[in-house]
């Protein structure tokens, strides 16, 4: 059974726990802005006491902002350079991260407000690709612009869907229909991640099999061969390495190589 997420616009706040894993909820309530005094004093604190232990594994810290976040250019440079992610919570079933390892200069507060995809002409160039997914989740950005920084977005569609292949659409202005960006399989936690260079409009979808367009990052393990992978993607051998130019001899891969996943 199909199911569609329409997604409220009242910010909210949710208490969260880690960023890829489960989400452990409190009382709903409605915040007007984050106490981002508190936020660094909380980064301060976490990165001293990552110091003193000797700590080099990343580390998360989430923030409950709503679906408007105003985030200061000086809380991000805080965490600059930093083994500490911050993970921006809308309470919706999205985040917003940054890992302060991919942040090399900090120019500009970054200022994100989601909105709902059914209040723009995105209904109608999603309805061919929702039609065949077993989830679906429109939403867009107030800013249509590119982000300074890399932000990864991360989804929670729901444990039964642990497995399959969420999947992300922007639209294309030009071309006037949704591009997919890429795929994820799904977790067992049931979440999905993707890495966010702009505000745009966008579709998630979750699907059985892999879609036209959809492309899947996959790191090579022992017993691997191309047949095998492309056999458990629902793809073919040809599209695998018409992906993959630098694979150059089908029959020699190795444990640890990362190649692309495409359905063409």
């Amino acid at each position: 059974m199909k199911k569609t997420v329409l997604m409220a616009i009242i910010p909210v706040f949710i208490i969260t726990s880690t960023l890829m894993g489960k989400t452990m909820a409190g009382p709903l309530a409605t915040w007007s802005a984050v106490d981002w005094g508190t936020v660094d004093s909380e980064i301060d604190d976490r990165l001293n006491s990552m110091s003193g232990k000797g700590r080099s594994a990343n580390e998360n810290l989430d923030v409950s902002t709503g679906v408007s976040m105003e985030i200061p250019a000086d809380t991000l440079r805080k965490v600059a350079g930093k083994n500490l992610t911050l993970a921006f919570h809308t309470g919706e079933g999205i985040a917003i991260s940054t890992s302060g390892k991919e942040l090399k200069s900090v120019e500009r507060d970054l200022n994100i407000m989601i909105t709902d995809g059914e209040e723009t002409a995105l209904k109608d160039a999603c309805q061919r690709i929702v039609e065949g997914a077993l989830y679906s989740k429109m939403f867009a950005m107030e800013e249509k612009a590119a982000y300074d920084i890399h932000l990864n977005i991360h989804f929670s569609v729901g444990q039964e869907y642990a497995g399959k292949y969420a999947n992300l659409y922007h639209y294309d202005e030009q071309k006037e229909q949704m591009v997919c960006d890429g795929s994820f399989v799904v977790t067992d936690g049931g979440m999905a991640m993707f890495s966010l260079s702009r505000g745009d409009e966008y579709l998630l979808t979750v699907t059985e099999n892999l879609p036209v367009g959809g492309k899947l990052g996959y790191t090579v393990v022992s017993g691997d061969n191309l047949s095998k992978i492309a056999a458990r993607n629902k793809v073919s051998v040809k599209e695998i390495l018409a992906a993959n130019p630098k694979i150059e001899n089908a029959d020699m891969i190795f444990a640890g190589q990362k190649i692309t996943i495409m359905k063409m």
